[in-house]
């Protein structure tokens, strides 16, 4: 009952917060920065991907698959692909600095529950 629960509340957060998208227009070097790089020419575009994947190595293909590590992975690649859908930030690229904080945490996590 507590997990039929949780995914509910999950699912209805989701749904709610895609819905009801703040007003504010997407800056281009934030939302759409894998543009940006595509433009610079084809070898940074694959360098950018190609950058994009190494984030998810970690978690996918790196030690022991525990559910900690494919959840992060999961986590990763799903902030990744949504980006395509709307004027949402790519991780690590187009955000600040916290997300790369978050991002070696995550790693410092799974490295610990090894």
């Amino acid at each position: 009952m507590i997990k039929l629960l949780s995914i509910t509340i999950t699912a209805v957060l989701v749904i709610v917060s895609w819905v009801f998208l703040d007003d504010l227009a997407p800056v281009p070097y934030v939302e759409h920065i894998i543009l940006l790089v595509a433009d610079l020419g084809n070898i940074w575009f694959i360098i950018g991907i190609f950058s994009l994947i190494l984030l998810l190595y970690p978690f996918f293909f790196y030690g022991k698959k525990n559910i900690i590590s494919l959840s992060l992975g999961v986590y990763f690649l799903t902030t990744m692909l949504v980006t395509l859908f709307g004027n949402f930030p790519m991780p690590i690229m187009g955000y600040g600095t916290s997300p790369v904080i978050g991002y070696l945490i995550a790693i410092t996590w799974l490295n610990k529950n090894k």
